[in-house]
This record gives structure tokens, sequence and C-alpha cells, in this order.
């Protein structure tokens, strides 16, 4: 299977051929095969939160949550994929300068603005649907134009999972947890389950293995 990602269309709409923000590395795995490389964007992750393609680099939000949260990619002179994922490049390469940049968008009727790059090296272009590129501005003898091409996107937090169980407890016990629930106008089991999750809180973690 190959995924084909044309980086014109990328630009229009931010989608990435199949590929999907929030999808799992899993999924990505099963769409692209083994990675390029992988990396880690924070120490405390536990599993790489960077897989790579070709030049393209995908970012996962945390060892936990497991999510595609950005597409990214600096180290290209035309950009290109591997054997799994086909990009066609179109006129988008490394050194591009702005002014032909948006040329191009004007002329394909992709919308775009500038955006702010936090620095002073760099110059930023927002477009289409909220991919960024970034330009050199030839600062410290660096050749001028396009250095990178990114999309993020802001993840909702997943919903826990929730579990039921039933438990049972001596009935002076339930009377009094029952008026302390009323005292906070909560329900019993909304206490319980409050005071069980503190505790926890308070364990240290157990890793497996």
């Amino acid at each position: 299977m190959t995924v084909v990602v044309k980086l014109e269309q990328f630009l229009r709409t931010g989608v990435f051929g199949s590929i999907t923000f929030g999808m799992t590395r899993q999924k990505l795995r099963e769409s692209l095969g083994s990675p390029d490389a992988e990396g880690f964007a924070r120490r405390k992750d536990r599993y790489p939160s960077i897989l790579k393609y070709g030049d393209i680099e995908f970012y996962f939000d945390s060892s936990e949550n497991d999510r595609l949260y950005m597409i990214f990619s600096d180290i290209f002179e035309i950009p290109t994929g591997n054997k799994h994922l086909q990009i066609e490049s179109g006129w988008l390469r490394r050194g591009i300068l702005r002014q032909t940049v948006e040329e191009k968008l004007t002329a394909a009727e992709i919308p775009f603005k500038p955006v702010d790059t936090l620095d002073d090296h760099t110059e930023g272009l927002s477009v289409g649907n909220g991919v960024e590129l970034r330009f050199n501005l030839g600062v410290d003898d660096e050749p001028r134009g396009l250095i990178s091409f990114s999309r993020s996107v802001q993840l909702l937090p997943k919903k826990p999972i929730l579990k039921q169980m039933t438990l049972s407890i001596p009935e002076e016990a339930y009377i009094k947890l029952r008026s302390v629930a009323q005292e906070r106008s909560l329900s019993a089991s909304q206490l319980c389950r409050e005071w069980i999750l503190a505790q926890l809180e308070s364990l240290p973690d157990k890793k497996s293995g």
C-alpha cells in the first residue's frame, strides 16, 4: 500500500492524503510501515513521539494519548517520502522565495496570510486550512527562502474510559457515608469515587514488566 500526498492539495485543504490528525502510532505504521527513523520530543516519553518517513516527520502528543497532532518537514530539497509514502511536491521546494510562493498561491486561488514566527530570522505564511510555511530572511549569510512546512492541530482531551464496580460496606459506614455526601451535595457513589481516586493518586506508579 502506498499513500499519495499532493502538497498543493495539502496547502489548500490541510489534508495529508489518507493520514489523519488524531490517528495513533499503530494506525500510522499500518498505513506507512516501519518508519525510516524515530525520535523523542520529550524526555518523559516512553515510546517514540516522532516517526519519520522520508523528509516528513509525524508528531504524537504523548506516550499516553498517542495521537498525531503535527506533520512537519524542515530537511528537504524537493520534499520526498519513501516506498510507502509518495510525495508529489509540485512547485514546493527548499529555498523558493516568499514572493514566488505568494504568486503560486494566488494563481491557484489558495488563501494565505502572514503569521508571526517569534524570531528575527524568519517570516511565515499561514496557508489554506492552517498549513504554515516558514522562510529564512537571509540573516547571517543563511540562504533566503522556504525552510519548512507544517500543520498542527489542537486535539481535544480523550474522555476517560469508566469501569463500574459494586461495593458492599456495613450499614453503619453507609449511613456515615451518605451523611457526608449530603453535606457536600454529592451522591454516595460520587463521594466514593472521589475518595478512591484521591487514594490512588497518592500511590506510586507500578511499571509493568
